[in-house]
């Protein structure tokens, strides 16, 4: 496309963005137009319009859904991701295109991500926490083993490596016209060194060895979704803001993504509330999601 088009309108609040990629999918949900919203949530764009819409979203373990007829953008980080009003349509969904992968058992513990507090607003922190409050099984926990900007950075860096295998040159092959910002997001990736990418690949597996000691059989951990409530409509894109909002963003939602994790939105906060499974828990993820929010 050569323009843009204007953001969707927020059902929930008029004055503020929806977030995302999907974010004409979760305005259409919230408003009531459709039963059920899907997208390609790699880095956060099916969870966090979700959280901005009021709405539940799912995004599913890697390779549990199928990504036929999807363009590929990181595929160690892609998968489908769909939103709903209720728990009762995601639970539907998931049990309609989730692959038949063995489920584990129920989960019986639930923990909060004390650091993922640190790195959001005020208000969302204390929304989760009161979300929180009277359903966790233990302690807390850290979910980032190290600075979450490292965890930024190693998306970053593997994403941008993966789009200079796919659709890097894709895009070089058939040369078709792009939106100037689109354009400088792609050059912008095309242009990180192949060699400090590489470099983040064993942090990522030390990430995700963290995260599976963390988050054993049967615990699920709490997290914000966003690192706001809201992203006002009138916020000028290329803002510090905005640059600070995307890093904070990215890494709480690196978290599903770097260990291919199962992640539930629930609109129980400004902001949204999250919980995070083990790989391949994703309905016992949505069960424990819908007691977590007594629906």
């Amino acid at each position: 496309a050569t323009s843009r088009l204007p953001a969707p309108k927020n059902p929930t609040d008029p004055g503020a963005l929806c977030g995302g990629s999907a974010s004409g999918a979760a305005a259409v949900t919230a408003a009531g137009g459709c039963d059920l919203g899907v997208g390609v949530d790699t880095g956060g764009s099916v969870r966090i319009p979700a959280a901005f819409c009021g709405l539940w979203a799912l995004r599913p373990s890697h390779g549990r859904a199928p990504l036929a007829g999807v363009q590929p953008l990181a595929p160690s980080y892609d998968v489908p991701g769909w939103m709903a009003r209720s728990p009762d349509m995601l639970m539907r969904a998931a049990r309609a295109l989730l692959d038949e992968g063995e489920e584990g058992g129920p989960i019986t513990e639930i923990v909060l991500a004390e650091d993922t507090l640190a790195m959001v607003a005020p208000e969302v922190a204390e929304g989760v926490r009161t979300a929180c409050a009277g359903k966790l099984s233990g302690p807390g926990l850290r979910i980032f083993p190290g600075l979450w900007q490292d965890h930024f950075r190693v998306y970053t860096a593997a994403q941008s490596l993966e789009i200079c295998d796919g659709l890097g040159r894709e895009v070089s092959r058939r040369s078709p016209r792009l939106t100037a910002l689109g354009a400088q997001r792609l050059a912008g990736a095309m242009a990180v060194e192949r060699a400090v990418a590489r470099s983040w690949e064993g942090f990522r597996r030390a990430a995700r060895s963290w995260f599976d000691l963390q988050v054993p059989p049967g615990r699920a951990v709490a997290i914000p979704t966003a690192p706001v409530a809201r992203l006002p409509r009138d916020m000028a894109g290329d803002s510090p803001q905005v640059a600070d909002y995307y890093a904070r963003a990215l890494a709480l939602s690196a978290v599903a993504g770097a260990a291919g994790a199962p992640q539930v939105q629930m609109p129980l906060a400004a902001g949204g509330v999250s919980l995070i499974g083990r790989p391949g828990e994703d309905l016992a993820l949505i069960a424990a999601a819908r007691a977590f929010a007594g629906v």
